[in-house]
C-alpha cells in the first residue's frame, strides 16, 4: 500500500493557489534550476581545464562520469533519508553538498582529487534531481500533471543552456565561474528554506523494491535511460559529428544549442497532449519522432535548414520522452513509493549518461559519424517498440490515462 499524503492539497485544486503551494512550486523550480545551470556550468568548465591541464579526452570522459557515479550510488539512500529527516531538509543538505563540491573544485585543481569532489557533487545534484521531481508529482493534480511536469523539464533545459552563456560572460579562467556557480546556488536555496514547511511528508517505507520499477512501470523508468543516453550523446559528440560534415570553427556547437532549444520549447506542447490523450500513446509518438528525426541526417546535408528543423525537433521529442514519462510516474504513485519511483528514473538517466557517449563513440571509431544518427534513432525507435508493446499488454488501465 502507498502511503496517503498529507500536508497541502495539489495545486490547481480549488479556485486559487495557496501560499503553500506557491512556495512548493518556487522551491521545485529552484531545485531544478540549480540541476541545470550548475551543470550547464561545470561540464564545459571542467573539461577545459583539464584539457589545459593536458589530460587525455578518455580520461577527461571517465573524470567528468564520476557525477553520474555519484547520483546512482546515493540514489537508493534518498526515500529512507527523506522519510527520516523530511524532504526539505534532504533538499537542503543536497545543496550544501554542491556548495562545498563548487568550493574546493578550484582550490584542488588536480584530476585525481576531482574523482572525488564530482562524486561528491554527483550526490548533491542528484538528489535534487530526485527529490525536487518527486516533490512536484505530488503536488500537482493529474487532469494538470503533463502541463505542469513540461513546464518543469522546460525550466531544466533553460538552465542548462544558460550555464554556457554565464561561462561567455564570465569566461573560463580563475575563480569567477565558480563563485558565479556559488552564487546561483546560494540564492536557488532561498525558495527551499521559505517552503521547509511546505513539503508532502512520507510516513512510510515504499511498497515497492527499486528493481521492480523498471519491470512494473517499464514506460515510466526506461524514459529516464532513453533520455539520459540521447542527451549526453548529443552534447558531447553532436559538434564533433558536425565538424567532420562541413561544419567549421564555432559553429560546429551551434547544433547542441539549437537541440537545447528544440528541448526547452517542445515539452510544453507533449505534456498539453500528455493531459489530453492517453499518456503512453503520447509518449509513442514522441519517441517515435525522436527516432524519426535524428535519421533525416543520413538524407539532409549539415547545415542545412532541413538538418536544423531535425535537430530542434530531435531535442525537443527527445527531452518529452522524459517529461512525459515522469507524468505516467506521477500518475501511478504516490508518497514514498513516488520518491523511490522517481530515484529509480534518474538513475535511469544517469545511466544512460554514462553508456551514451561511451556506446556512440566506440560506434563512430568502428564505422564512421554516421554511426551517430543510427545509433540515436535506434535508441528512441526501440523505446517507442517498448511503450507500444506495454500499451496493447496492458490496455488503457492505471499510469497510461488521464484524469477525465
Amino acid at each position: 500500500m502507498t502511503d496517503r499524503l498529507r500536508g497541502s492539497s495539489p495545486v490547481g485544486e480549488g479556485a486559487a493557489y495557496g501560499r503553500d503551494q506557491i512556495l512548493s512550486l518556487a522551491a521545485v523550480i529552484a531545485s531544478i534550476s540549480i540541476v541545470g545551470m550548475t551543470f550547464g556550468i561545470t561540464s564545459p568548465l571542467l573539461s577545459l581545464i583539464l584539457e589545459r591541464q593536458g589530460v587525455s579526452y578518455t580520461l577527461i570522459s571517465v573524470n567528468s562520469a564520476m557525477a553520474a557515479a555519484g547520483s546512482i550510488a546515493f540514489a537508493p539512500l534518498l526515500p529512507s533519508l527523506v522519510r527520516r529527516f523530511g524532504t526539505a531538509n534532504v533538499l537542503l543538505a543536497s545543496i550544501a553538498m554542491i556548495l562545498v563540491s563548487l568550493a574546493i573544485l578550484p582550490m584542488f585543481p588536480n584530476f585525481w582529487a576531482w574523482f572525488a569532489i564530482r562524486f561528491l557533487y554527483g550526490m548533491g545534484g542528484g538528489a535534487l534531481f530526485i527529490l525536487s521531481e518527486a516533490w512536484i508529482n505530488q503536488i500537482v493534480p493529474d487532469a494538470q500533471r503533463g502541463r505542469l511536469l513540461g513546464l518543469y523539464v522546460t525550466v531544466m533545459s533553460i538552465g542548462l543552456a544558460v550555464g554556457p552563456l554565464i561561462l561567455i560572460v564570465v569566461g573560463t579562467e580563475g575563480l569567477a565561474p565558480f563563485l558565479v556557480g556559488i552564487v546561483v546556488v546560494a540564492l536557488g536555496s532561498i525558495p527551499v528554506i521559505l517552503a521547509r514547511g511546505s513539503a508532502p511528508p512520507i510516513a512510510t517505507r515504499s511498497s515497492i523494491s527499486l528493481l521492480r520499477y523498471i519491470r512494473i512501470a517499464p514506460s515510466g523508468t526506461l524514459a529516464g535511460l532513453t533520455l539520459g543516453f540521447i542527451e549526453t550523446l548529443a552534447l558531447y559528440l553532436l559538434p564533433l559529428y558536425a565538424l567532420r560534415r562541413g561544419l567549421e570553427g564555432d559553429l560546429a556547437v551551434l547544433p547542441v544549442t539549437v537541440f537545447v532549444t528544440g528541448a526547452i520549447v517542445i515539452p510544453l506542447f507533449f505534456g498539453w497532449l500528455a493531459d489530453r490523450w492517453d499518456r503512453r500513446t503520447v509518449l509513442a509518438i514522441a519517441a517515435t519522432i525522436a527516432g524519426l528525426s535524428v535519421s533525416a541526417y543520413l538524407f539532409v546535408a549539415t547545415g542545412s535548414i532541413g538538418f536544423w528543423i531535425a535537430t530542434f525537433i530531435w531535442g525537443g521529442t527527445a527531452t518529452a520522452i522524459y517529461s512525459v514519462g515522469l507524468t505516467l510516474l506521477g500518475q501511478r504513485f504516490k508518497g514514498a513509493d513516488l520518491v523511490a519511483a522517481s530515484a529509480v528514473i534518474v538513475t535511469m538517466y544517469s545511466i544512460g549518461t554514462l553508456v551514451g557517449p561511451i556506446v556512440t563513440g566506440a560506434a563512430m571509431d568502428a564505422w564512421d559519424v554516421s554511426a551517430l544518427p543510427i545509433v540515436a534513432a535506434a535508441v528512441s525507435l526501440i523505446y517507442a517498440a517498448i511503450v507500444v508493446a506495454r500499451r496493447f499488454a496492458q490496455g488503457s488501465v492505471g499510469e497510461a490515462r488521464p484524469a477525465s
